[in-house]
C-alpha cells in the first residue's frame, strides 16, 4: 500500500530501493530543501508511523523482512572462504565479516531494547 503523500512515498522508496540515508532521502522527496533541514527533516520523517508501516512493507517486498535479516545475519556470523595452498583446499573462517556481523546483532539487541549496552570483560 502506498503513502497518500506522494513525497512521503519518494521518501520511503529512496531509503529502501535506492538504498540511500535519511538526509539524501529527504533530498530527493524535497529537492529544493538545503541541507541544513534535509539532515533536520529527515530524521524526523523518519519517526512518523505511516511512513515507519511503508518502510516495513517495503523491506518485506525485498527480501529484507525481520525474519530474512536474522537468517543472513545468521550464515554471516559463520562465514567461511576456501583457500588453496598447493593443491589442497582448506575451508578457513572469515574473522572480519564474522565480527561484523555478530556486531550488528549486539546492536540490534540494543535497538529493540534488549539491553541497554554491551559490556565486554
Amino acid at each position: 500500500m502506498q503513502l497518500s503523500n506522494t513525497k512521503h512515498e519518494i521518501f520511503a522508496q529512496a531509503l529502501v530501493t535506492k538504498k540511500l540515508n535519511l538526509t539524501s532521502a529527504y533530498s530527493v522527496a524535497y529537492p529544493k530543501a538545503t541541507y541544513k533541514s534535509c539532515r533536520q527533516l529527515g530524521s524526523l520523517l523518519s519517526r512518523n508511523v505511516n511512513i515507519k508501516r511503508r518502510l516495513q512493507e517495503l523491506l518485506q517486498e525485498n527480501g529484507l523482512g525481520l525474519t530474512d535479516c536474522i537468517k543472513k545475519l545468521n550464515k554471516l556470523s559463520e562465514a567461511t572462504r576456501i583457500v588453496r595452498i598447493r593443491d589442497v583446499q582448506y575451508v578457513q573462517p572469515v574473522y572480519g565479516v564474522q565480527l561484523e556481523a555478530l556486531r550488528m546483532a549486539f546492536r540490534l539487541h540494543i535497538l529493540i531494547g534488549d539491553q541497554k549496552e554491551i559490556v565486554c570483560d
